[in-house]
């Protein structure tokens, strides 16, 4: 699948495989251009369009992608897509019950967050600890979800961390944390 991006992309739109919208992966190519980030991190990988946009993003300059999704099939079918790209590494794990200490071994300079979305607050707890000083934190799908992300706006209210939502989409978006 990895032959061709727009052929990718019709594939997972005709089989109603879940991946970013064009919109967001326009502006995490932008972002990730203008950022420049060394380290990154994904949380839900699904079959890997995601992960092969950032990791072919972020290549040109030496970076490193490290994904993880929980559904081993998807893993198996992402394992399968980004395999031509040395720079990713990707575990079929749950970030919220691994080790991080023993899979991501540097800070990270952008996380792009796209797993369970009643989950999204836990993640970022759990990452928290991995987040260079200057890093970007990207949450797709913050809109059409709004519902289901509960524990993100407790966790963001009781860290008083400052946020962003960028509409991308006619009833979708992205939140962008800066860390400083």
């Amino acid at each position: 699948m990895t032959k061709n991006r727009n052929t990718w992309r019709e594939h997972c739109e005709q089989k109603l495989i879940p991946i970013i919208s064009k919109n967001t992966q326009d502006y995490i190519q932008k972002l990730l251009r203008t950022h420049k980030p060394k380290q990154c991190l994904e949380i839900g990988s699904a079959e890997g369009y995601s992960t092969a946009r950032i990791g072919h993003t972020i290549q040109e300059r030496k970076g490193k992608l490290i994904s993880t999704e929980v559904c081993y099939p998807a893993y198996l079918k992402a394992i399968h897509n980004i395999h031509s790209y040395p720079n990713i590494t990707l575990y079929p794990r749950d970030i919220r019950t691994i080790s991080t200490q023993r899979y991501i071994h540097h800070k990270v300079d952008f996380v792009f967050i796209d797993g369970n979305k009643s989950q999204y607050g836990e993640y970022i707890e759990k990452v928290e600890p991995l987040l260079s000083s200057n890093c970007i934190i990207l949450l797709d799908d913050v809109i059409k979800f709004h519902n289901k992300l509960s524990s993100l706006y407790e966790y963001l209210q009781q860290k008083q961390i400052i946020y962003t939502i960028e509409q991308l989409d006619s009833d979708d978006g992205v939140m962008i944390i800066h860390k400083k």
